[in-house]
């Protein structure tokens, strides 16, 4: 548009995948019960409700937003068109956004970071998905086998047929949500955002408390004294890293 075009497309502790089966609750391995997260997200208003993909759900069978969003073309097609994406993620103490949601993750792949990375501190790890953003891909994944075309829509057969994903994923969904485990649905977001390029940093602060969402963007609007007690100025690392690699493309 008027010559322009999307070149470098960031976020930084981007709750991806919503925080419904990612709360700090989940991340230490508590269950919380549904009712809770219910009851949680519409005192909080919509955008919370969203986040916790509360507001597609009814009678109709309509699905969330978020859902949408993840695996839709018209959502995808304008992601697609940035040159490059890439995210960065806490490796862990984030309490808000935790790495699964963070960089769409499975729960495997986040034991398997955390345990590599342990003992390491500041850019721990920098990844790239594996689908390539001009030809058509496949990738298999925990969700399945994910058709990927060549508007980054990602047909998952576990999820349903193209045109059909909402249908199969909410009789995966009900079912699953009884134990609170995560449903189809959330396999499916992580497959079709997955099938883009993107690019993953994975970030870790030593911390006695799970602050590193503040963190991790070197947030200093409360207190300096504060600040500098929570370490939120270990997080000009990434600041000074993703504009290095910004002015590099």
């Amino acid at each position: 548009m008027l010559g322009l075009a999307p070149q470098l497309f960031v976020t930084i502790a981007t709750p991806h995948l919503g925080v419904r089966w990612h709360t700090m609750a989940d991340d230490w391995g508590i269950r919380l019960p549904e009712v809770v997260k219910r009851v949680v997200a519409i005192s909080l208003g919509q955008a919370v409700q969203e986040l916790f993909a509360f507001d597609g759900e009814s009678v109709e069978g309509k699905h969330s937003l978020l859902y949408e969003m993840a695996t839709m073309p018209r959502y995808l097609r304008p992601l697609r068109a940035f040159r490059r994406r890439r995210a960065y993620a806490n490796l862990q103490h984030d309490a808000l956004v935790p790495l699964g949601t963070a960089a769409f993750l499975s729960n495997a792949e986040v034991t398997t970071l955390r345990n590599r990375h342990k003992n390491t501190f500041g850019i721990v790890e920098e990844a790239s998905s594996l689908a390539s953003s001009t030809t058509t891909t496949t990738t298999t994944t925990t969700a399945g086998h994910c058709d990927v075309d060549d508007v980054g829509h990602c047909d998952v057969d576990d999820v349903g047929p193209t045109g059909d994903h909402r249908a199969s994923s909410r009789r995966r969904h009900k079912g699953n949500e009884e134990n609170d485990e995560e449903p189809a649905g959330q396999r499916a977001l992580r497959a079709s955002l997955n099938a883009l390029p993107w690019e993953k940093v994975y970030v870790n602060f030593p911390s006695w408390f799970p602050t590193a969402h503040n963190t991790i963007c070197a947030m200093t609007k409360t207190w300096p004294w504060l600040d500098r007690l929570l370490g939120y100025e270990q997080g000009q690392v990434v600041i000074d890293h993703l504009v290095a690699w910004m002015e590099a493309h």
